[in-house]
């Protein structure tokens, strides 16, 4: 995971898209940490994203660094 996350740090600010009423919602953002080996990202709980995270898990996260690679899998 800290790979992940040294990624999404040089990338100063990355994209996360949330699920709102079915369509997509994609807004910047640039706060994540690793905690116990998950990714956190720091998103207020009174903020739409957040309340859309609850109701719908499904995210999409996309950012860019120079000559960086980074590939996921789950």
């Amino acid at each position: 995971m800290s790979k992940t996350v040294d990624f999404l740090h040089d990338s100063k600010v990355f994209y996360l898209a949330s699920v709102d009423n079915e369509k997509a919602r994609v807004r910047p953002i640039n706060s994540v940490i690793e905690y116990d080996g998950k990714i956190y990202f720091e998103i207020s709980n009174k903020k739409e994203m957040y309340q859309q995270m609850l109701k719908n898990l499904n995210i999409a996260i996309s950012g860019m660094a120079d000559g960086l690679e980074l590939q996921v899998k789950q």
